[in-house]
């Protein structure tokens, strides 16, 4: 992502890399508080990015991820200005190879979206926009737990609120508009799969 840009998806994943190392194991709270905790978008994208890999094919993972995306959204709808997770998310604790394995598999979709995306129609990211890109992300993250033990089927789902998270991110009105057709396209296959 170009200079101006809120976040860069590479420079995210090394912060989290380094903060991996440190520990076998070491908690969501400790994953926010090193992406800062006035970092809504980045700390959704970097959710939604992980359910995306291996590892949110993990059992439990999914739900905590969309819990997590739940609780982002939700206080980007409300204003709020510092993340709040309660403490039974803080506490869950995540695997040092899961995580580093999860980071190294977004390494090289992270450095082609850092050259593509940056700052334009940033109108379409700001007010009331934003908050129909977070509402999109919100009813995204419902869909995901029921969805959890049948395999793959959550995958448009994530890529969409990756998108979307990657607009908020990025103030990137272009990827916006992509997001929304891919929201839309997601909960389509979804409707036509069950329905």
């Amino acid at each position: 992502m170009r200079s101006g840009s809120q976040t860069d998806l590479a420079t995210l994943l090394q912060k989290l890399a380094a903060r991996a190392e440190q520990d076998p194991s070491f908690t969501v709270g400790e994953l926010l508080q090193s992406l800062g905790r006035r970092s809504f978008a980045p700390v959704l994208l970097i959710a939604a990015a992980i359910g995306f890999t291996p590892l949110g094919a993990v059992p439990g993972v999914p739900t905590m991820l969309a819990s997590v995306i739940i609780l982002m959204t939700a206080q980007i709808i409300l204003g709020r200005r510092h993340i709040w997770l309660p403490g039974f998310i803080r506490k869950k604790c995540l695997r040092r190879r899961n995580v580093l394995r999860a980071i190294k598999y977004l390494k090289k979709p992270a450095r082609f979206l850092d050259r593509i995306v940056h700052p334009r129609l940033t109108v379409l990211t700001e007010k009331p926009f934003s908050i129909f890109l977070a509402a999109a992300c919100l009813v995204l993250a419902l869909a995901v737990p029921p969805l959890e033990f049948v395999p793959l089927i959550d995958m448009p789902l994530w890529a969409a609120i990756i998108a979307l998270s990657v607009a908020l991110a990025t103030h990137d009105g272009l990827v916006a508009i992509i997001a929304f057709v891919i929201t839309i396209a997601s909960l389509w296959v979804l409707f036509t799969t069950f329905y």
